[in-house]
């Protein structure tokens, strides 16, 4: 989901995260990658997750507006 925030001009990028019993056990296998270009520790699903949703979204980006990243949790009543 992207969100565009009229007042501060921030584009949200919403993920959605674990979701269901297949979620959990590819979660078990954490790996965690160093990401060069930020500098940062990363889970590795969510690494190769984001930079897939990327690819997916991008023409939909306005470049010169900052872009921020949050996950979600969908709710199971």
């Amino acid at each position: 989901m992207i969100i565009n925030d009229a007042d501060t001009g921030i584009q949200w990028l919403a993920i959605r995260g674990t979701n269901n019993i297949r979620n959990v056990f590819v979660d078990g296998r954490i790996k965690v990658i160093l990401e060069a270009r930020l500098g940062v520790y990363l889970h590795g699903g969510f690494l190769r997750s984001a930079q897939e949703i990327y690819q997916l979204i991008k023409a939909r980006l306005d470049p010169t507006r900052e872009i921020r990243i949050t996950g979600y949790h969908k709710g199971v009543a």
